[in-house]
């Protein structure tokens, strides 16, 4: 199958339209044909790493530090399930040292 892809950050002529393994459904999942789609602002964010200033340290671990970790552009459930992960397990933390959340 055809995907754009990006093996290093950078502006937009580090996507590449690249022949890719069709992916194969796992239990509980369906494969949909795509004919079409757009370039979300987590695309944009996830090729040039260009996030807020307090993402900084979280997205680079998440995305990746020198190369992309997923480089198929329109990936980013990985991203947020792990962005959600991680502010879940900051929040425990927070909980569990009494931190005043309303303050």
């Amino acid at each position: 199958m055809k995907a754009a892809v990006y093996r290093r950050f950078g502006s937009p002529d580090v996507v590449l339209l690249d022949d890719q393994p069709k992916p194969t459904p796992r239990r509980g999942e369906l494969l949909v044909r795509v004919q079409a789609t757009t370039v979300s602002a987590a695309d944009y964010r996830a090729r040039t790493k260009h996030v807020p200033q307090g993402l900084k340290l979280l997205s680079s671990v998440t995305l990746g530090i020198i190369t992309p970790r997923t480089p198929v552009l329109g990936m980013d459930a990985p991203f947020y399930a792990t962005v959600g992960f991680v502010a879940a397990t900051i929040l425990a933390v927070l909980l569990v040292a009494g931190a005043d959340l309303h303050a």
